[in-house]
């Protein structure tokens, strides 16, 4: 019996052999917590438990003295509008040591197979560019400075907010609002002025029965985000916009994460919300016609806001050209096409794709394919092909139909349709599961599609 039970133990043992260990981002050994008081626990931001994602954590102090604390370079990202003028020093945690260094000189590992904090895409900070190597060599991702993995942070700051947004209006509010009704007194949220002081105040001065870390979160995430009614400031993505009225067209820009345009005169309805990103601008486009908001291409296609989205017909893939995802010959498969434009106007280039499936995977983490994640600044145009007419359209504006009998060369599909009604009549004929827009497509539907 001890034979066989120690034959098992080594085939467990060699099967895993290959395996990288999970890389754990709580703190192994005494955490460094710079900031003062019992809030000094949580993140500024976000109010997350800063020692369960201790090694992503930055920190600032200012230059009165006064620290801060984040549980990812994301949250410092979006505070960077309120401390940017005032900092003496930015720090993070050296994964490796645990112990707080300068950022500056940190090697940062970004897109490697650790899941991110806050964000799509993971960004692990080392103090030796041996150690950054070492952990590449068994996560994957790419090397960059502080400088390169900050402005990653910054640009995807809207994308990373709009799926946060998501989560938590899905999940997090409606579990915090019942955890709050039958656990906790009530509670006055405009006394604080951070997240994570209403969490100190919830536990030291038990406003609340005693709950785990996970209840905590969720009932402060509910009163700061939906009582206090900060949300707005946080799907803003720190870019720290201000609603502003555009002159002569009627076009208001409202305060509500995000786009949201209305034109008396000329029925400019731009109700799509995106998320703002660094550099957002207001612009008039098309003289005395409209408004659109311009965002700089960076947490949705520009394209559609900017009225520069019309799609020529007639592409063809090259013999050359490869899909940047899966690697196949995108010519054999000319009616699958969905291409990428990017670039300033004449110096454009574009990008391949044998599915709509592939592409959204790139562009949802073009990092993790060996592009830098400002690629999204310069899209001008995506397209893809209607199914039944084989017409291209802007990406934007297509429907997607999800989980059908019709498979492409990479097995299930997006499937893409000018029209609703087209979009429906496919699904009905064959036995699709949802219709989505593009904004819907998410790493969870494409992740879906591959099991």
């Amino acid at each position: 019996m001890r034979k066989l039970t120690a034959v098992f133990v080594l085939a467990a043992m060699l099967a895993t052999a290959g395996l990288a260990k999970p890389f754990v981002k709580r703190a192994t050994h005494e955490a460094q917590l710079i900031q003062s008081g019992p809030e000094k626990m949580w993140c500024a931001v976000c109010g997350m438990n800063l020692k369960m994602f201790y090694k992503t954590s930055h920190a600032v102090v200012l230059k009165d003295g006064t620290k801060k604390q984040y549980c990812s370079i994301r949250c410092l990202a979006a505070d960077w509008k309120n401390i940017s003028d005032k900092i003496d020093k930015i720090l993070v945690v050296d994964a490796d040591t645990e112990k707080l260094i300068d950022a500056t000189k940190a090697y940062y590992v970004v897109g490697s197979k650790v899941k991110g904090t806050m964000s799509m895409t993971s960004k692990i900070a080392f103090g030796s560019l041996e150690e950054a190597k070492a952990f590449q060599k068994e996560y994957g991702g790419k090397i960059v400075d502080f400088k390169t993995a900050f402005k990653m942070a910054a640009d995807a700051l809207g994308g990373d907010t709009a799926m946060l947004s998501k989560k938590k209006k899905r999940k997090i509010y409606p579990m915090g609002q019942k955890i709050y009704k039958r656990m906790c007194q009530p509670v006055d949220v405009t006394r604080y002025g951070h997240i994570n002081e209403l969490k100190a105040a919830i536990k030291t001065r038990k406003l609340c029965k005693p709950m785990k870390e996970k209840q905590l979160q969720a009932v402060a995430l509910y009163l700061w985000d939906v009582v206090g009614k900060h949300a707005d400031d946080a799907a803003m993505g720190g870019c720290g916009m201000k609603h502003k009225r555009m002159h002569g067209k009627g076009c208001a820009m409202k305060r509500s994460g995000g786009c949201q345009m209305k034109n008396k005169k000329s029925g400019c309805k731009m109700m799509k919300k995106h998320h703002c990103n660094h550099g957002m601008k207001m612009d008039r486009q098309m003289k005395g016609k409209g408004c659109g908001c311009n965002m700089g291409k960076g947490a949705a296609v520009g394209a559609a806001a900017t009225g520069a989205g019309v799609i020529p017909q007639g592409l063809s893939p090259k013999k050359s050209e490869k899909c940047p995802v899966c690697g196949m010959f995108v010519y054999k498969y000319p009616k699958w096409a969905a291409y990428i434009f990017y670039g300033p106007a004449g110096e454009q280039k574009r990008l391949v794709f044998d599915g709509v499936k592939d592409m959204m995977k790139f562009y949802l983490d073009p990092i993790r394919w060996g592009y830098d994640a400002d690629i999204k600044q310069h899209i001008n145009r995506i397209a893809v092909q209607d199914y039944y007419t084989l017409k291209f359209i802007p990406a934007e504006a297509a429907w997607y139909v999800m989980g059908s009998d019709v498979y492409g060369p990479m097995g299930n599909e997006l499937i893409p349709f000018a029209s609703k009604e087209a979009a429906e009549r496919f699904m009905k004929d064959h036995h699709g599961k949802r219709i989505l827009r593009f904004d819907e497509i998410d790493e969870r539907v494409v992740q879906k599609l591959d099991e």
